[in-house]
């Protein structure tokens, strides 16, 4: 069945910002505007569609709030309402939106807004539509200490989900744990001897019973034996020696009751098994507990007990009816087949030893139809003596009636009979409550009885030896198991034992327990469950199995595949009793796998996905007796209240995976449906092959699309939805077929061609998604266009085959296996007793079908659907590129209602989800850089492997709210520069891959920077001499180098002796002797370069003459401050003899060779420097 409503629920609203209250307010406040898509409008106000809904539709918008927000309000803005005719209309009353549930996913912190975008404006047919929403979200918190958002970090994959944008995310957290500590785990598993008992009854373990088990109990002292069974120490009895060490005249005896939880708000009120268990332990140090003996020895002239009234319920939980919703997360379960005109039931009734001729019946009564009833109630074919008949009433609901029968009654079994004599009335029976008095005769060597406890004398007889005899009245006020007192002393005679009990003024109610054949356990093993909550664990994977597939020493595939997800995943694989014997007490219970998870959450790292192995059924007890059928690693039932019309309930992997409780898993988990070992290895081989395979062909890269026939106005959105999911996401180089059963050449009633045609585009697909109706077992709903059971191959009336069975079986090397994805109902609801869903069949096929799905096990509305998966499309094709399926479908049950959990968590996900989808996405560049330049930002990054055939360049200027392509670097590029940009603006980037079909990857992580004007830089420097002669023209030059600059320099000189210059190259002359320090300051464009030096300025010798004297040759200078350490340079060469006679002469010596350096008429130079640096320069030319 498929119902309408709705196209796309609105959950991206982009262009949002979080504003600040005021300038010195700590109040933020997020904007939010919301109007429905055309279709939406178009389906919301569709006459022949909205009445068919169950619940109104709902919009869910995400919006992230910080968990240390205060006071979180949700205020309206502006509201615009049209009638179904399109007209603005009065807004109604109430408002349209309020604030849902908060929570955190995917790291994030979140507060829901649910929408109502549909109300009554005040009596039919004023039906509104809400057609423009402005509101916003404010809180408040002290945020004085709180670090900014980041600028650089990675793009949450989830960001298209909320409806304002999100900071980017630092490093990887780990998935949220629950507030409180894990829970109700116990303080450590039992470790021991672990009994299953489904019968109450009076169980005696001797030696060789225990040692059968795997318990040695020889040399133990009796004192250190225990017993516990929920949590509670249930007190034993010891037969043989009362002291010392267990031997082989020992044995422990209890009484062991079938699983009787107290009610639970749980799916058939959390009545999951009838198998209790209890756990036998050793410890010294504290005795156990043991019975409390009563003397029984008769004597003391109490009054004869000779019959009892008893009571009993007689009840056969063969028929499933919960859609009426009778009792609400109550039983569900009804006695036999209903009741109608012609058809009676009868009924048998033990009654054995009965002693009165007379027996009371009270029954429940189901009317499964509505109007009038009639029912008669015979019993051995007479009509009872008091009590209505016939019991006439009306309407739907239980009803209870009591009759007594005073005729024909005797001991043994009774037939009640049940007639309804009406036409189109329909009854069935819940149980019967049935009392009798009967006497103290034992049935089996067994007798349970109870009276009103006071001091009594009792016989029972039929006994064939010494009875244990226990009082059971006293109970623990928790569980409601007895803890029984041995009554001793009891006289055993001829088959009779009898014995005497005073009054217990504790109780009000006696019961006794009696039997001389105590019964042994259903089974019994030893145990030693790993402690799960212990914080050394850590897994990215859990993996939960069942011992049925593990075949020991026979299951290499299993650990072949363990290994492989460990070689990229922590992995921890845990025993579905593993976590029964940590959580319930080793008791089957639904409830201990969330209560597992929700202690796994505190693991370091957390789980992030979940993997069960096996199939599930809603029958728990097994109640249908399917004998290939049974709960391995149990599904969570719910009752789903709002639908009276459909199924009315739901299974749901994903409750077990929200241990926030928000509403929302916080862990994805999947489910391998599969019943023996030989199924799981066939899988588990699938599984490999596909990830192995090398992608040729076009499968890769092609989506199937498929849609049901139309007879409805509302049922074309079947169409209209594939070929938005085509229009939007599958353009090139993505392809797509489609199959549209409406079309030519099915025309809605081909339905053989319609699937011939689907199973020939099937193989040829990565993705395949189906819109339209659906049931359990099939694709369509007045034919079946895709089917798991036998429908094609008709030809000799017996149909052969199904359409699972007819797809392709992989083969070595090419395993090209679609992940199916269903806007539809029901087809995935792999818990039915007696039917194989679609999708279970799909993924439970060994050599193909599909590689995994995702889709309702009820009911669902088209707008649920379509928004579930738009966001897994968006996170497949979208920016993210998802390809972990666990990932993709958490997404899709993100943009829905968390007050719909029908939706939300009725999605099941068939598969693997740690599976990665084998559409093509190259790996994003790693280590992405940014650099700052004028007008441009300098990107470089390291190539992932394998590199690929080019690369996409993303640009932000608003923070990443919105993305613009900026370049496509080449493949062998490591480098590339985003030019054309604003000075002063800062902007984001993130990179892709693309390979060489042109399909891009996810994004890199997200680098930031801001475009600015390269600053101008100056390298300088500047030379002048030492020494500087006073007088003299001294040369300081300077050497400039600039980048980035584009005016002129200036030039400052300071020469130290107050004067400046602002020349390149200035020349300076000293006037005072003395030591200066000189600098060089140069500026351009803002920029400055300085140099500085020290020069001493001193006087310089003087030469007034040049004379040559003869005999032997020699150079005469005359003049002043000639220094005694004056050196003399001759054309640029120092002159080795210089004689120094006084300030004013000097003379050069050397005769011949002086001589030949002063050739006749030739122009020399004569250097002299004082030791102080003063030098003067003259030319001499000799005669």
């Amino acid at each position: 069945m498929k119902k309408p409503l709705g196209v796309l629920v609105a959950v991206l609203l982009p262009g949002l910002s979080i504003l600040a209250g005021g300038p010195d307010s700590n109040t933020r406040i997020v904007p939010i505007t919301w109007s429905p898509s055309p279709a939406q409008a178009r389906v919301w106000t569709d006459p022949e569609a909205l009445p068919l809904r169950a619940t109104p539709p709902v919009v869910s918008l995400k919006v992230p709030v910080p968990a240390w927000a205060e006071d979180v309000s949700l205020s309206v803005d502006f509201t615009e309402w049209r009638d179904f005719s399109g007209e603005i209309a009065k807004p109604p009353e109430e408002p349209p939106c309020r604030l849902g549930t908060g929570g955190t996913w995917e790291g994030v912190a979140f507060r829901e807004v649910l929408v109502y975008p549909v109300r009554s404006g005040g009596g039919d047919p004023s039906r509104l539509l809400l057609t423009r929403l402005r509101a916003s979200v404010s809180w408040s918190g002290e945020i004085a200490g709180l670090e900014p958002a980041p600028s650089e970090g990675r793009l949450h994959r989830g960001a298209s989900l909320f409806a304002a944008p999100l900071a980017l995310s630092g490093p990887s957290k780990g998935r949220p744990a629950p507030a409180e500590s894990p829970g109700p785990g116990l303080a450590a598993p039992p470790q021991g001897l672990r009994i299953r008992v489904t019968r109450d009854g009076i169980v005696r373990l001797g030696r060789d019973d225990l040692v059968t088990y795997g318990f040695v109990p020889d040399g133990v002292p009796l004192e250190d034996f225990h017993l516990f069974s929920q949590g509670v120490e249930v007190p034993l009895a010891v037969e043989g020696p009362e002291t010392g060490a267990f031997g082989p005249g020992h044995a422990l005896v209890f009484y062991g009751q079938k699983a009787d939880l107290p009610r639970r708000n749980l799916f058939n009120g959390g009545d999951f098994t009838e198998e209790n268990v209890y756990w036998l332990t050793t410890d010294g140090n504290a005795p156990g507990l043991r019975m409390e003996v009563l003397d029984g020895t008769p004597g003391r002239g109490y009054p004869q007990a000779t019959q009892f009234v008893s009571s009993r319920r007689v009840e056969s939980d063969s028929f499933f009816f919960n859609i009426y919703h009778y009792r609400p997360n109550g039983d569900l379960w009804y006695f036999g087949s209903p009741i109608y005109k012609n058809q009676p039931r009868s009924y048998t009734l033990p009654l054995p030893h009965c002693v009165s001729g007379s027996a009371t019946v009270e029954a429940l009564i189901a009317a499964l139809s509505s109007g009038a009833h009639t029912l008669q109630a015979t019993l051995n074919g007479f009509p009872p003596a008091v009590g209505p008949y016939p019991a006439a009433w009306s309407g739907l609901g239980l009803s209870a009636f009591q009759w007594t029968f005073d005729q024909s009654v005797v001991s043994g079994d009774a037939t009640l009979t049940l007639t309804v004599p009406g036409t189109g009335d329909y009854l069935i029976p819940d149980y019967f409550d049935v009392s009798y008095a009967r006497d103290f005769t034992a049935d089996g060597n067994s007798l349970s009885f109870s009276d009103a406890g006071q001091d009594a004398r009792y016989e029972v007889t039929g006994l064939a030896s010494p009875p244990w005899i226990l009082d059971l009245s006293r109970t623990d006020a928790a569980t409601g198991l007895a803890l029984p007192r041995l009554v001793t002393g009891a006289v055993f005679d001829a088959g009779a034992a009898t014995f005497e009990m005073a009054q217990d003024l504790l109780v009000s109610e006696r019961r006794v327990a009696v039997s001389s054949a105590p019964l042994l356990p259903d089974s019994a093993e030893m145990a030693s469950a790993r402690d799960l909550s212990s914080p050394t664990l850590g897994a990215d994977l859990v993996i939960l199995t069942h011992p049925d597939f593990h075949p020991q020493g026979a299951d290499a595939v299993w650990q072949e595949y363990v290994a492989r997800r460990s070689a990229v995943l922590d992995v921890e694989v845990a025993d579905v009793q593993e976590v029964y014997d940590n959580f319930s007490h080793g008791i089957f219970d639904p409830t201990a796998i969330r209560s597992f998870l929700e202690a796994a959450a505190h693991w370091t790292p957390a789980p992030r996905y979940v993997l069960l192995i096996g199939d599930a059924t809603y029958d728990y007890k097994n109640a249908k007796a399917d004998p290939n059928l049974k709960n391995w690693v149990p599904t969570m039932m719910f009752e789903d209240l709002t639908d009276s019309t459909y199924m009315g309930r739901y299974p749901s992997d994903a409750w077990y995976g929200d241990v926030t409780g928000d509403g929302f898993p916080d862990m994805a988990v999947g489910r391998l449906p599969v019943r023996d070992y030989g199924a799981l290895e066939a899988v588990l081989e699938k599984i490999m092959a596909y990830e192995d395979q090398a992608l040729t062909g076009s499968w890769y890269k092609t989506g199937l699309f498929l849609a049901d026939t139309y007879t409805q106005w509302w049922e074309q959105e079947f169409e209209f939805y594939n070929t938005y999911l085509r229009d939007t996401f599958m353009g090139p180089p993505w392809q797509d077929l489609h199959v549209y059963f409406h079309d030519p050449p099915y025309n809605g009633t081909d339905a053989d061609a319609c699937a011939a045609a689907i199973r020939s585009g099937w193989p040829e697909s990565a993705l395949v998604h189906y819109s339209g109706h659906s049931g359990v077992a099939f694709y369509g709903k007045n034919y079946a266009i895709f089917t798991a059971f036998p429908s094609r191959n008709c030809g000799t009336g017996t149909c052969l085959d199904s359409d699972v069975e007819l797809l392709p079986s992989i083969v070595p090397g090419s395993a090209p296996l679609p992940f199916v994805v269903n806007s539809s109902c029901y087809n995935s609801a792999f818990n039915e007793v007696g039917t194989e869903a679609l999708m279970e069949a799909l993924v439970a096929r060994g050599d193909g079908g599909a590689i995994g799905s995702s889709g309702f096990s009820t009911i669902a509305y088209q707008d649920e659907e379509e928004a579930f998966n738009t966001a897994l499309y968006l996170q497949a094709f979208g920016r993210p590129k998802v390809r972990r399926i666990g990932d993709l479908v958490e997404a899709g049950r993100f943009a829905l209602p968390s007050t719909v959990p029908r939706a939300v968590l009725g999605n099941i996900l068939l598969g693997d989800p740690a599976l990665e989808i084998r559409l093509p996405a190259p790996p994003a560049p790693e280590d992405l850089t940014a650099a700052s330049n004028d007008g441009a930002v300098a990107l470089e990054w390291t190539a992932p492997s394998p590199a690929p055939s080019s690369y996409a360049v993303y640009l932000s200027e608003d923070g990443g709210q919105t993305w613009t392509p900026a370049g496509t670097p080449s493949g062998g590029a490591s480098a590339f520069a985003v030019t054309g940009l604003a000075n002063g603006q800062a902007y984001s980037f993130y990179m892709t891959s693309v390979d060489l079909e042109g399909f891009e990857g996810p994004p890199s992580a997200v680098v930031s920077a801001t475009p600015a004007p390269v600053p101008c830089s100056l390298s300088c420097d500047a030379s002048a001499p030492v020494v500087a002669s006073t007088g003299a023209q001294t040369p300081f030059d300077s050497t400039l180098t600039s980048e980035h600059c584009s005016g002129v320099p200036s030039y400052l000189w300071d020469f130290g002796d107050g004067t400046t210059s602002a020349e390149a190259d200035p020349i300076h002359v000293y006037t005072t002797p003395g030591a200066y320090s000189w600098s060089l300051t140069v500026s351009q464009d803002g920029a400055v370069c300085q140099e500085a030096g020290s020069i001493a300025a001193v006087v310089p010798p003087t030469v007034t003459s040049v004379k040559k004297a003869a005999s032997p040759f020699r150079i005469i200078l005359t003049g002043g401050n000639f220094h005694p350490d004056v050196t003399v340079y001759v054309n640029g060469d120092p002159w080795p003899t210089v004689t120094w006679k006084s300030a004013s002469k000097i003379v050069l010596k050397g005769g011949a060779a002086l001589k030949a350096v002063f050739p006749s008429g030739v122009p020399v130079s004569l250097r002299l420097v004082n030791g102080d640096g003063g030098e003067t320069t003259v030319v001499y030319t000799r005669p």
